[in-house]
């Protein structure tokens, strides 16, 4: 009897752990941080797949709208909201090279959301990076953007911010369209390409 419990442990304890080596070895593209992406800013397609554990039939889509972007098809948290993640690569076949990411978020039906999110991604943007470096006299700064009833809703328009660290350079974008909602954007790319 004590040798049919030992071999029932025994095969549990195995059971256990093939299963938590499988679960271990599942591909998965939540949080991806943001700094294991600036590490791989320069390293080619292949590098970067393999660096990040991504199957480009099963884990990200191309986007069709940007040469040389691949959108992964699963949400990524950034600053606790579900956001887009592109990876961003020269479309240019002789320079196949990451030279950066963009965190992005369309709000069609729900632009007040969007306009708050980009006030929100602001402050937190500031908070982690510093005061922005945007050109002076840049008129669109989101800093300076007006209240959202009295965004001009008939016209087209952007609003973005940039900071500069630690080699990068970080912009938030918004831009509204007419009918279309609100885009909002953090992009990453390398100060000095």
């Amino acid at each position: 009897m004590r040798k049919r419990i030992s071999l029932l442990l025994l095969c549990i304890l195995v059971l256990i752990c093939i299963i938590s080596c499988s679960q271990n070895d599942m591909h998965t593209t939540k949080d991806i941080s943001i700094d294991i992406l600036s590490q791989n800013i320069g390293n080619t397609k292949a590098i970067v797949f393999q660096n990040l554990k991504l199957d480009e039939t099963k884990d990200v889509i191309t986007d069709t709208k940007m040469l040389g972007a691949y959108t992964l098809k699963e949400n990524q948290k950034f600053y606790s909201e579900d956001f887009q993640l592109s990876l961003n690569f020269y479309a240019d076949t002789n320079k196949d090279e990451m030279y950066g990411f963009t965190y992005s978020k369309n709000f069609k039906d729900d632009s007040e959301d969007g306009y708050n999110i980009t006030k929100i991604l602001f402050d937190k943007l500031s908070k982690e990076y510093g005061d922005p470096n945007t050109y002076p006299g840049l008129s669109n700064k989101i800093s300076d953007m007006p209240d959202y009833n009295k965004l001009n809703t008939d016209n087209i328009s952007n609003y973005k911010e940039t900071w500069e660290y630690n080699k990068l350079t970080i912009t938030l974008n918004m831009d509204y369209i007419p009918n279309m909602g609100i885009r909002v954007s953090v992009q990453y790319i390398p100060s000095n390409p």
